[in-house]
């Protein structure tokens, strides 16, 4: 899968809580970056579109080789296909966000290596081994967050932006 050049993916992850309406999941929606659609087995994780499918149709569409990522959760499979992230590439202006965990956004990092992932943690948090391997490819940022400052996550997001139209990721 290839994406124009100025078009992103980017990935966040971490330990940090980002609920509400200024978090950066939704400031960069309304800044050019469009969500793919997830699919499920059974029950949803975040607040993202999913899409149903039955285990069985999991299992055929791994065999294809159409499933980009997936986490198991609980008895269920929760992830994205190739398909869907292709399409929102194509429905974006700036690229691609995905808001999961590390688990998954690393199989997407690996698989496409323009894939930056921001990982949120307050400063005294550990960075997770799960992201060693995308990290030591220079595919992770660590942003240290305070989320009792005011207008924190409004700074977060300028930085992601920044760092998009300033990388040639």
């Amino acid at each position: 899968m290839t994406l124009p050049g100025y078009k992103k993916i980017i990935c966040i992850t971490g330990t940090v809580w980002t609920y509400g309406t200024d978090a950066p999941r939704h400031q960069l929606i309304g800044n050019g970056f469009v969500r793919p659609t997830w699919f499920t087995t059974g029950r949803r994780i975040t607040d993202a579109h999913y899409m149903r499918i039955t285990t069985g149709g999991f299992h055929l569409a791994c065999a294809k080789d159409e499933v980009l990522a997936y986490i198991k959760y609980g008895s269920d499979f929760i992830g994205i296909s190739y398909q869907d992230m292709k399409q929102a590439i194509d429905q974006s202006t700036l690229g691609v966000l995905v808001v999961g965990p590390q688990n998954l956004v690393v199989q997407i990092a690996e698989k496409l290596p323009q894939t930056m992932i921001f990982t949120f943690k307050e400063g005294e948090m550990m960075l997770s081994s799960e992201l060693n391997d995308a990290q030591r490819r220079g595919q992770v940022r660590r942003i240290d967050i305070n989320t009792q400052q005011s207008n924190a996550w409004h700074q977060v997001t300028h930085t992601i932006l920044e760092y998009c139209m300033q990388s040639g990721y």
